[in-house]
């Protein structure tokens, strides 16, 4: 790819943080950077989408997501039940 700023030639970078490990998992854009000037951005690739590794990809990153909001759920509820326990029955002779 020809980098926009310098007309250097501009490389595949590596993505920082699983916000943009997420976005060029479900898109077409994917992050470059030119040796040159330093500049770096998102272009798509030349390459034609694969919808069935964008499907994976999606499918995987909601199966993440439900998995993370279970084990939240879990959690808080396991903290209410520690800081509010209940009290025994009365036993009645």
């Amino acid at each position: 790819m020809i980098c926009p700023n310098c007309d250097g030639r501009a490389r595949r970078s590596h993505h920082r943080g699983l916000l943009e490990l997420a976005f060029k998992s479900i898109s077409a854009y994917k992050p470059y950077r030119c040796a040159d000037c330093g500049w770096r951005g998102w272009a798509t690739h030349i390459k034609p989408v694969n919808r069935k590794e964008i499907v994976k990809s999606v499918i995987f990153w909601c199966a993440a997501l439900i998995i993370a909001l279970a084990i939240g759920v879990y959690a808080v509820v396991d903290l209410r039940s520690t800081l509010n326990p209940q009290p025994a029955p009365a036993v009645s002779k």
